[in-house]
Protein backbone atom coordinates (compact mmCIF):
# COMPACT_ATOMS: atom_id res chain seq x y z
CA UNK A 1 0.00 0.00 0.00
CA UNK A 2 0.96 3.47 -0.85
CA UNK A 3 0.77 6.75 0.79
CA UNK A 4 -2.68 8.02 1.63
CA UNK A 5 -3.55 11.56 1.34
CA UNK A 6 -6.05 13.26 1.63
CA UNK A 7 -6.86 16.18 -1.24
CA UNK A 8 -9.59 19.21 0.46
CA UNK A 9 -10.79 21.68 -1.90
CA UNK A 10 -13.15 24.71 -1.76
CA UNK A 11 -13.83 27.46 -3.95
CA UNK A 12 -12.18 31.09 -3.08
CA UNK A 13 -13.99 33.51 -4.79
CA UNK A 14 -16.88 32.80 -2.58
CA UNK A 15 -14.18 33.96 0.73
CA UNK A 16 -14.66 29.99 1.89
CA UNK A 17 -11.64 28.89 3.88
CA UNK A 18 -13.09 25.59 4.99
CA UNK A 19 -12.77 22.25 2.71
CA UNK A 20 -16.14 21.99 0.79
CA UNK A 21 -14.64 19.01 -0.77
CA UNK A 22 -12.23 16.02 0.56
CA UNK A 23 -11.42 13.00 -1.02
CA UNK A 24 -9.07 10.30 0.32
CA UNK A 25 -6.69 8.67 -2.14
CA UNK A 26 -3.92 5.90 -1.89
CA UNK A 27 -2.54 6.26 -5.79
CA UNK A 28 0.65 7.74 -7.12
CA UNK A 29 -1.15 10.57 -9.03
CA UNK A 30 -4.39 12.04 -8.56
CA UNK A 31 -5.94 14.62 -11.60
CA UNK A 32 -7.36 17.40 -11.14
CA UNK A 33 -9.79 19.41 -13.67
CA UNK A 34 -12.94 20.44 -14.60
CA UNK A 35 -13.45 17.38 -16.44
CA UNK A 36 -15.46 14.62 -15.25
CA UNK A 37 -12.78 12.42 -15.94
CA UNK A 38 -10.28 14.06 -13.33
CA UNK A 39 -10.00 12.56 -9.66
CA UNK A 40 -10.75 15.72 -8.14
CA UNK A 41 -13.35 17.73 -10.69
CA UNK A 42 -13.42 21.71 -9.94
CA UNK A 43 -16.16 22.70 -11.59
CA UNK A 44 -15.47 25.80 -13.51
CA UNK A 45 -14.88 27.30 -16.87
CA UNK A 46 -11.18 29.11 -15.26
CA UNK A 47 -9.34 25.58 -14.64
CA UNK A 48 -8.63 23.37 -17.53
CA UNK A 49 -9.82 19.88 -18.42
CA UNK A 50 -7.05 18.02 -16.95
CA UNK A 51 -5.43 21.26 -15.21
CA UNK A 52 -2.79 19.05 -12.80
CA UNK A 53 -1.40 16.17 -11.69
CA UNK A 54 -0.63 15.15 -8.34
CA UNK A 55 2.33 12.73 -7.93
CA UNK A 56 2.89 10.83 -4.63
CA UNK A 57 5.54 8.97 -3.41
CA UNK A 58 6.57 7.92 0.08
CA UNK A 59 9.04 10.79 -0.14
CA UNK A 60 7.49 13.61 -2.00
CA UNK A 61 4.40 15.23 -3.62
CA UNK A 62 5.39 16.77 -6.43
CA UNK A 63 2.54 19.16 -8.48
CA UNK A 64 2.61 18.95 -12.04
CA UNK A 65 1.25 21.78 -13.62
CA UNK A 66 0.94 22.00 -17.83
CA UNK A 67 -1.73 24.35 -17.97
CA UNK A 68 -2.05 27.39 -19.71
CA UNK A 69 -3.40 29.89 -16.62
CA UNK A 70 -0.64 28.11 -14.20
CA UNK A 71 -0.95 27.37 -10.41
CA UNK A 72 -0.34 28.82 -7.35
CA UNK A 73 1.53 27.24 -4.24
CA UNK A 74 1.48 29.49 -1.16
CA UNK A 75 0.69 32.29 -3.22
CA UNK A 76 3.42 32.03 -5.82
CA UNK A 77 2.80 31.60 -9.35
CA UNK A 78 3.94 28.98 -11.69
CA UNK A 79 4.01 26.38 -13.95
CA UNK A 80 5.65 22.87 -14.60
CA UNK A 81 7.28 20.28 -11.91
CA UNK A 82 7.21 22.01 -8.22
CA UNK A 83 7.60 19.95 -4.96
CA UNK A 84 4.62 20.53 -2.57
CA UNK A 85 5.05 20.19 0.46
CA UNK A 86 2.48 18.65 2.84
CA UNK A 87 -0.19 20.88 4.08
CA UNK A 88 0.75 23.65 1.84
CA UNK A 89 -2.54 25.41 -0.02
CA UNK A 90 -2.14 25.88 -3.57
CA UNK A 91 -4.68 27.19 -6.45
CA UNK A 92 -6.27 26.47 -9.90
CA UNK A 93 -8.73 28.91 -10.95
CA UNK A 94 -11.15 30.17 -8.18
CA UNK A 95 -10.31 27.21 -6.11
CA UNK A 96 -7.68 26.45 -2.96
CA UNK A 97 -6.65 23.04 -2.25
CA UNK A 98 -4.76 21.20 0.00
CA UNK A 99 -2.90 17.93 0.37
CA UNK A 100 -2.69 16.32 3.87
CA UNK A 101 -1.19 12.81 4.99
CA UNK A 102 -3.98 10.93 6.06
CA UNK A 103 -3.27 10.17 9.82
CA UNK A 104 -2.26 6.33 10.97
CA UNK A 105 -5.37 3.81 11.73
CA UNK A 106 -7.40 6.24 9.83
Amino acid sequence: MGRAVIVESWPVDAGARTPAQSKVFEQPEITLGRSWEADVVLDSARVSRLAIRLCITDDALVLVDDSEEGSFIDGVHGHGRRPLREGAEFRIGPYGLRVRDMPPGS
